[in-house]
């Protein structure tokens, strides 16, 4: 039971530490898309699409919502249609700014 309990117990101090880092990586994201510097808001922002972590999902509309107004202040139609796309696709117009 002891093996147990510290087994949960660490799997969701590992789970808090890698939403704790997501966190920080929309943040800086948001920041940078703030100074104007939009490739490196797409750039932190984008970290976030990691297929090995499942502690990121929740923070994947928020990041997709930073690249795509990062996508439209580069002035890249196509790539902001695609996070635009990704956004709607899971039903998320609220992120998705003048709709």
């Amino acid at each position: 039971m002891k093996m147990l309990q510290n087994f949960v117990l660490t799997s969701v101090v590992t789970v808090l530490a890698v939403a704790a880092h997501a966190v920080e990586m929309v943040q800086l994201a948001k920041l940078h898309l703030a100074r104007g510097e939009a490739r490196e808001a797409i750039h932190w922002a984008s970290r976030l699409d990691h297929s090995q972590s499942f502690s990121y999902l929740p923070f994947i509309a928020e990041s997709l919502s930073v690249r795509y107004r990062a996508a439209q202040a580069l002035g890249d139609s196509a790539l902001a249609e695609t996070y635009r796309e990704r956004l709607l696709g899971l039903g998320r117009e609220d992120l998705i700014e003048g709709e």
